[in-house]
C-alpha cells in the first residue's frame, strides 16, 4: 500500500522510472502530477512492469504509463488488475513507442518476439481524457517510434473521461478515440470492452480483433471524419481505419467480436494518400450493429462473398446488419463467411 507522489519539471516527469531492470506494482497509488508531461510510471531502456491487483493505481497528469523503448531493448508493461488514467486535459492512460522507423515497403507482423515496446492487459482499466492507449505516428529516423506490440486480453479501455470517471461532452475538444494507433505495429484485440468517441483508430500497421467477449464501440452521432495529420481523424466509428501521411502498410483483420458505432466499421482518406493498394480490410467474422437506425442499408452478403466497395455500403453478418462508410474510390475487400 501507499502512495508515490512525482512532483519533477524535466520533459518527462515520472514518478517511478523502470530502466533495464524488473518492478512489479502489487498494491497503492502512483502518480505524476506535473502539470504538462507527468506520467504516473515511465518504463524505458529495456525495463518491464507488470501490475498484478485490482488495488493499485497508477495516474499521471499526461499518461499514466509511458512505454518507450531505445535501441534493440525491449520495454515492457503488463496489466493484470488495476486502473491506469491519466488526469489532464489532453492526456492518455497508456502510450506505446518503440525504436523502430519503418517506411511504405515495411511488411514485418511484430509480436511479443520483435517489438521493442510492448503493452499487454489481462484484466483491468485504463482510461484516458483524450485516448485510451496511444501510440506515436511521426516516426523519423531520428526518433524511430514503430515496432510495437499491443495486445488486449480482457478489461476495460476508455476516452473521453476526466479523472472522476465522469464522461465528457463529445463536442468538448477534438476527436478522442479508446485506442488511437498511428504508428506501424501490430494490435491484437481478443477481449474486453473498448469504448470512446470512436472505438479503435488505426492508421499504419496491423490490427487483429477476435474473441466473443470482445465489445467495440463508437458512441459519437453523427459519425464523422476530418483531416488530421498529427492525430485522429474520426468520430463515431466503431473501427475507424484512415491511412495515415507516413503512407504505410494498412492491414485490418476481423475474425470476431461485437462492433457497434454510427459507422460501425469506418474506411476514410482523410489526407487523399489515395494509396488504396497499402490499405485492406478482411471481415471473416464479428457481428456489426450501426447505432443509426435509420441507416441506409441497401447490401446483404451472404456465404462467402468477396466484394470492393467504393461508397457507403451496407452488409449481414449473421442477424445483424451493419454499414462500411468508405471513402470514394477506396479499395475495402470484405470477405464474410457464414
Amino acid at each position: 500500500g501507499g502512495n508515490i507522489t512525482g512532483t519533477g519539471y524535466k520533459s518527462l516527469c515520472g514518478a517511478v522510472y523502470v530502466s533495464g531492470g524488473t518492478f512489479t506494482f502489487e498494491s497503492g497509488t502512483i502518480s505524476g502530477n506535473h502539470a504538462r508531461n507527468g506520467a504516473g510510471v515511465v518504463v524505458l531502456n529495456g525495463g518491464t512492469l507488470t501490475v498484478s491487483d485490482s488495488a493499485t493505481t497508477i495516474k499521471g497528469y499526461s499518461y499514466g504509463i509511458y512505454i518507450l523503448s531505445s535501441g534493440t531493448n525491449v520495454s515492457k508493461a503488463t496489466l493484470n488488475n488495476g486502473t491506469v488514467k491519466s488526469t489532464g486535459k489532453n492526456g492518455r492512460g497508456v502510450i506505446v513507442m518503440g525504436a523502430t522507423d519503418a517506411d511504405s515497403s515495411t511488411t514485418t507482423v511484430y509480436t511479443t518476439t520483435n517489438a521493442t515496446a510492448q503493452f499487454i492487459m489481462n484484466d483491468g482499466t485504463v482510461q484516458g481524457y483524450d485516448f485510451g492507449i496511444q501510440g506515436e505516428g511521426s516516426s523519423s529516423a531520428a526518433k524511430p517510434w514503430d515496432g510495437t506490440y499491443i495486445e488486449i486480453n480482457s478489461g476495460t479501455v476508455k476516452a473521453g473521461y476526466d479523472e472522476s470517471d465522469s464522461q465528457i461532452s463529445d463536442s468538448d475538444a477534438d476527436a478522442r478515440a479508446a485506442i488511437y494507433h498511428p504508428q506501424y505495429g501490430t494490435l491484437v484485440i481478443k477481449g474486453g470492452n473498448i469504448e470512446g468517441e470512436t472505438g479503435i483508430e488505426i492508421r499504419s500497421g496491423q490490427l487483429n480483433i477476435s474473441g466473443e467477449n470482445t465489445s467495440i464501440k463508437g458512441r459519437t452521432n453523427p459519425a464523422a471524419v476530418e483531416a488530421n495529420g498529427g492525430g485522429s481523424t474520426t468520430n463515431g466509428a466503431g473501427i475507424a481505419v484512415d491511412q495515415h501521411v507516413t503512407k504505410m502498410q494498412l492491414t485490418v483483420n476481423i475474425s470476431g467480436g461485437k462492433i457497434e458505432g454510427y459507422a460501425p466499421i469506418f474506411i476514410a482518406d482523410a489526407q487523399n494518400m489515395n494509396d488504396a493498394d497499402h490499405v485492406k480490410l478482411n471481415v471473416t467474422g464479428g457481428t456489426f450493429t450501426n447505432l443509426d437506425s435509420s441507416a441506409k442499408q441497401v447490401t446483404v452478403f451472404t456465404g462467402k462473398t468477396t466484394k470492393t466497395v467504393d461508397v457507403e455500403t451496407a452488409f449481414t453478418y449473421g442477424s445483424t446488419t451493419g454499414v462500411v462508410f468508405a471513402a470514394k474510390n477506396a479499395n475495402v475487400y470484405l470477405t464474410l463467411y457464414d
